[in-house]
């Protein structure tokens, strides 16, 4: 099946932002890989898009709208080779620190602006485990390397309370991929009656950031609010609000 210029803009918009259901971002992954020029162009147009989120790119957008439209029927994106020119003078144009301080934030930048450890409930549920109340007690102290060594070779718990602080550990330590491991696994066996799922689905969506994937952490935020957990919901909905995610 062939495609217009315009739909596959569309597509690679939507891709970009997070807009696909997991499905079609699956299938449109699976285009790419076999597709060297869509490729390259949604790493342009992730440049781009990036680029135009800057106040000193504002300038420059009403010429590039106007070397579009001149090649708008044109499947291979000729217009590129001009727009890099213009882009290349407004970057020369623009000191270095302006894109960092005035550009739109990035994902371990969001995670740390929402990001709290939760408090401690498993010293309050009274777990007379040695090893879980010595982890607890690194965690509530504030040493998460500590703690997470003692979680991860605890046996898995029930309530998902000790998968819970394992993440927030393994966040704090910069290990976010672990993090999204732990979290989506103590999510799957958890029943939607679980008290503590909402939690878990929370700091999935803050270790998707940390991590830098914008894309999954949209997909789960947009879950998130679908599901109308209670759980941060102001958080949430202020999180949506930034990236661009609607309910």
């Amino acid at each position: 099946m062939s495609y217009t210029e315009e739909e596959f803009t569309e597509k690679i918009q939507r891709f970009l932002s997070g807009d696909m259901t997991e499905s079609e971002r699956e299938a449109f992954e699976t285009l790419m890989e076999k597709d060297e020029l869509l490729r390259d162009e949604v790493d342009f147009q992730r440049g781009l898009t990036q680029f135009l989120h800057d106040e000193g790119a504002r300038k420059l957008q009403d010429r590039v709208k106007q070397l579009k439209t001149a090649q708008e029927n044109e499947f291979t994106f000729p217009w590129k080779k001009a727009l890099a020119a213009i882009l290349i003078l407004g970057l020369l144009a623009i000191p270095a620190y302006y894109f960092v301080s005035n550009g739109t934030p990035e994902g371990p930048e969001l995670s740390a602006t929402y990001f709290e450890p939760y408090p401690d409930r498993i010293t309050q549920m009274g777990d007379e485990r040695d090893s879980l109340e010595l982890a607890m007690s690194f965690y509530n102290s504030k040493e998460y390397e500590k703690a997470a060594t003692l979680l991860e070779v605890l046996s898995p718990d029930s309530s998902g309370y000790a998968s819970l602080y394992l993440s927030i550990c393994q966040i704090q330590n910069d290990q976010a991929s672990k993090a999204i491991a732990t979290l989506n696994s103590q999510i799957n066996i958890l029943g939607d009656e679980s008290e503590v799922k909402p939690v878990l689905h929370w700091y999935l969506i803050l270790a998707y950031l940390k991590a830098n994937r914008p894309n999954e952490a949209k997909v789960e935020l947009k879950a998130y609010l679908r599901k109308k957990y209670r759980f941060e919901l102001d958080k949430a909905q202020q999180l949506a609000e930034e990236l661009g995610v609607e309910d």
